[in-house]
């Protein structure tokens, strides 16, 4: 039996129904709107799973078509989206990774004169053969299916000309039908101030947490705190930089049974963390992006609470009228918060660079290449593996359309 009001689909979607029919009465001389697309992957990889020189590799084409569609109405005061994605995905070769995934995205979101408020809703149905690439890197032959709600709303309230509040939450659940993969539940919440210094700086301040409980007999249970201080600055008008940094707890209980006896054990972990981000607009043609930062936070496939350092760029480079490159790398460094023995440690690498080719106002093609390293485990003679891989996509955006009243 599934738990609480997150076990039901049906639930959430009759929520979400009523949401979108109470507002859109509310909205006047709207605008509503339908944007669609579809897209044609094909890929070859010749380590789909990450597997060391040590383990059995598999190589595979695959290919993948994706429809989606996001409809919605404005108006001044309201903005109403439901975003739908298809993904079906076929591997010629090997049958047991294939899969059909669905992303279903609704976001109301009320504007007024000093306050705003949004909600994300989001429900997730796909496989680990996707999501845990970035994460854990264990499951991703596996191809388990894995079902994922979330709810996140938003409030930010303009205190003053120069002060800005804000307060989210976030509630998720997360459940793998197989039943050999940790099902797990977080709640958590965040507040910011923020203080506008001058035209071109802002001071800001936050507190976090956010609670996670793993497996529905509670094997692991875990509460982390966080608190960062922090600055923006807008530099030029091609150059602008945000970072902020603090303290945090982590706190992690563990329950286990071994010889007909129960036993627990409960691990303090103080850290830090930092967020930094820089965004560079060298002109019409060229514009950079990149963030490093250092968090904890659950692993999205096992629900295990893992301190999480990265570094991610990305860029674009207009090279022709309708022809740019684009590049975007990752490194993260990841490890498990609040074990005596700290394990689970794993480096990840990831590279793409791309050709990107505006054909028609309604058609792209894009040729990419990814590269992926990974090292699990910080001890001599660990393994390494990489895999490369060759992509090519061509997407078609339908003409949007709209009605107005």
């Amino acid at each position: 039996m599934r738990r609480g009001l997150a076990a039901s689909p049906v639930v959430i979607a009759g929520s979400l129904g009523l949401a979108v029919a109470v507002m859109s009465g509310s909205v006047d001389a709207a605008e509503w709107y339908l944007n669609s697309r579809a897209r044609q992957d094909l890929s070859y990889d010749d380590n789909i799973g990450l597997r060391s020189a040590e383990d059995e590799k598999i190589a595979a084409f695959g290919e993948t078509t994706s429809v989606g569609a996001k409809v919605g109405g404005r108006s001044p005061s309201l903005d109403i989206g439901l975003d739908a994605l298809f993904n079906f995905t076929r591997f010629p070769s090997e049958s047991g990774l294939n899969s059909n995934d669905q992303y279903i995205t609704f976001t109301p979101a009320y504007t007024g004169e000093r306050l705003t408020a949004e909600v994300d809703a989001q429900y997730i149905r796909d496989t680990t053969r996707t999501s845990d690439i970035e994460d854990s890197g264990l499951f991703i032959l596996q191809n388990r299916r894995r079902e994922v709600r979330r709810l996140a709303p938003r409030l930010v309230y303009q205190l003053s000309p120069v002060d800005e509040a804000s307060v989210e939450g976030d509630i998720s659940d997360t459940y793998y039908p197989s039943g050999d993969i940790r099902n797990f539940e977080q709640w958590g919440g965040a507040g910011t101030w923020t203080r506008t210094l001058s035209e071109r700086t802002q001071a800001l301040a936050s507190v976090s947490g956010f609670k996670v409980n793993s497996n529905d007999s509670g094997s692991q249970n875990t509460t982390y705190y966080a608190a960062q201080v922090g600055v923006g600055h807008v530099f030029t008008q091609k150059l602008r930089a945000r970072f902020s940094a603090g303290p945090t707890l982590a706190r992690v209980n563990f329950v286990f049974a071994s010889g007909g006896f129960r036993f627990t054990n409960t691990e303090t972990t103080l850290g830090y963390g930092f967020d930094g981000t820089v965004d560079y607009q060298y002109d019409e043609r060229l514009s950079l992006q990149g963030r490093v930062y250092r968090t904890v936070r659950p692993s999205s496939t096992t629900g295990v609470v893992l301190e999480e350092t990265g570094f991610r760029a990305s860029g674009r480079y207009g090279l022709l009228q309708h022809v740019s490159l684009d590049l975007a790398a990752l490194y993260l460094l990841r490890e498990n918060v609040g074990q005596s023995v700290r394990g689970g440690r794993r480096d990840f690498v990831s590279a793409e660079p791309a050709v990107l080719w505006r054909l028609a106002e309604d058609w792209d093609v894009r040729l990419g290449y990814r590269f992926r390293w990974q090292r699990l485990d910080d001890v001599d003679g660990a393994p390494d593996a990489s895999s490369h891989s060759v992509l090519a996509s061509l997407t078609y955006r339908l003409p949007p359309l709209f009605m107005s009243r």
